[in-house]
């Protein structure tokens, strides 16, 4: 390794000292430019009333509606018009409509500067700059503004928790900040109510399984008692049947108790469906006391509850909206009769016919019975719509003929129908449907017809013989020892034939088989061909 020479070694020197030096001066230079007696808050928050230009409406509670967003965006142009009159004008980043509520129409926003501002000047400024503003029509109670400092309640979870705390020794588990949809399906929210889409965040209980009882608690910082009531207003989500409750508490502490009072101001309990719902409580202070939201779970997989866009106004709030409507519990269905309310008899035209609650579950431990009639003289055509059983345990049989002894045409299990229509040798067939005491399938569907030889293949010529596959080849064929027809059954029930060769000598008869070599009959004087049957 190359050692440095001393003035390498000098020059390093220095150029450290140079740059802990220019660290240095650039936190003496904030320090020096900092305002005196500046708080340093994430965000100024803001209340004003707008007094003419545009009316109150439902849809200005919801932060996804076209008219919240059309008068956010109005409010916010009309904010920096303003503070663009002002000495502030070159400080001004952007402001931030948080809420819409009643009361000609009340506004709450944040403002962000690009160096700390006091609350107070701010205040003073916007008033004086929306005095020169033109507004666009909107009139602002200029006396209603107020700008505070403080540590709010007002969050809406994008950037964060805000204020809002999670503390460890008084419930059992947190809250999750999330912008997905949770698990499992059928509870909670798949978008936030801020956003209105998956990229939104909001906050939502974890999965908890188990049947006892379960809190989970978040807490704001301790307010102070104002000189007027306040307005906490939020958006809650509980889809799912097994949501148990969500309450807003007040949380008083107190020297002389070791433990805080509890006052309930808000209930809710049960599956809304899965909609955003609003809430909103008037909060009458006379001492220092916490805002808690508390979700109580007791079982079951689907009982998600979740929170958005929560703000705290100095102001009762307006008339309450209607409370949401609970989502009834899903009805169970009905068990599906073991003996399928059979047996049944079906003549056409009434053909088609199906297994019990087809394309459903059908039912368990089924023993289903269906027999197919026609008149005397005519057969049956059996043809499968559908089938989709539970494989090998769930069978359908199908015989020729009424009643269980009948000949048996086929076994179908599973989702594989037979490869053609089956037919009946007679004007019956008969289905059995068995099902074991588990699992299931669509189930089938299947239409019979009727008819004189369905399924007979056409006569064969004469001298011909008729194969059972319904093809035809040459009489002499039939039992020659050669397998001709595609199912063996030209060389199906033959007699044995055995030949026998005689011949008659001079010394009486000589036999030879005709399976033998025959070394012929030349010296005898006469020949004989006998053909001998085995008697069965």
């Amino acid at each position: 390794m190359k050692r440095l020479s001393s003035l390498e070694f000098l020059l390093s020197v220095v150029s450290s000292l140079l740059l802990i030096c220019c660290g240095g001066l650039i936190v003496v230079s904030w320090i020096s430019l900092r305002p005196e007696g500046a708080v340093e808050p994430e965000a100024l928050s803001g209340r004003m009333v707008i007094t003419e230009g545009a009316m109150f409406s439902e849809d200005l509670r919801n932060s996804s509606s076209l008219s919240f967003k059309s008068l956010a965006f109005d409010i916010q142009q009309l904010v920096s018009e303003a503070f663009g009159h002002t000495e502030l004008r070159r400080l001004y980043r952007s402001c931030q409509v948080l809420t819409f509520s009643q009361g000609s129409i009340a506004v709450t926003f944040d403002l962000w500067f690009n160096q700390l501002i006091k609350a107070k000047e701010a205040e003073q400024q916007l008033g004086a700059g929306l005095q020169e503003a033109e507004g666009g029509g909107l009139v602002i109670d200029r006396n209603s503004i107020r700008i505070t400092d403080q540590e709010k309640l007002t969050c809406t979870f994008e950037q964060g928790m805000c204020f809002w705390r999670q503390l460890q020794d008084d419930d059992d588990g947190d809250w999750i900040r999330t912008s997905s949809s949770t698990f499992p399906q059928l509870t909670g929210s798949s978008v936030d109510h801020t956003l209105g889409n998956s990229s939104g965040f909001y906050i939502v209980t974890p999965v908890s399984p188990g049947q006892w009882l379960k809190s989970f608690r978040i807490h704001s910082l301790p307010l102070t008692p104002p000189t007027q009531p306040l307005c906490l207003s939020f958006w809650y989500h509980m889809f799912g049947e097994d949501v148990h409750r969500l309450r807003v508490l007040l949380l008083r502490s107190s020297p002389s108790q070791p433990e805080p009072a509890v006052t309930v101001v808000f209930q809710r309990d049960g599956n809304y469906g899965d909609n955003w719902n609003y809430g909103q409580v008037t909060l009458n202070l006379t001492d220092e006391a916490t805002v808690a939201f508390e979700a109580l779970k007791k079982g079951g997989m689907r009982n998600d509850i979740a929170l958005d866009d929560i703000t705290l106004t100095t102001d009762p709030c307006g008339p309450a909206p209607p409370e949401p409507t609970n989502v009834p519990p899903p009805t169970t269905t009905p068990p599906i009769p073991a003996d399928c309310g059979g047996p049944f008899n079906l003549w056409e035209p009434n053909s088609t016919f199906s297994s019990p609650n087809y394309p459903q579950s059908y039912g368990n431990k089924a023993q289903c019975l269906w027999t197919l009639h026609t008149v005397e003289g005519r057969n049956i055509q059996l043809h499968f719509l559908d089938l989709n059983v539970e494989a090998t345990y769930d069978v359908i049989e199908v015989r020729d003929g009424a009643g269980p002894n009948s000949t048996l045409l086929a076994v179908l299990t599973g989702s594989d129908g037979p490869a053609h229509d089956l037919f009946s040798t007679t004007n019956q067939m008969t289905l059995w449907f068995f099902t074991d005491e588990s699992g299931h399938g669509q189930g089938f569907r299947a239409n019979f017809t009727s008819g004189v030889n369905l399924g007979s293949p056409a006569p064969c010529a004469a001298g011909q013989f008729q194969c059972q596959t319904g093809s035809c080849i040459h009489g002499n064929s039939q039992c020659d020892g050669v397998v001709d027809c595609p199912d063996a059954s030209d060389e199906a029930d033959c007699d044995l034939v055995l030949s026998l060769t005689l011949c008659r000598s001079w010394g009486g008869l000589a036999a030879a088989s005709s399976a033998t070599k025959i070394l012929g009959c030349s010296h005898h004087r006469e020949v004989t061909n006998v053909n001998l049957k085995p008697v069965s």
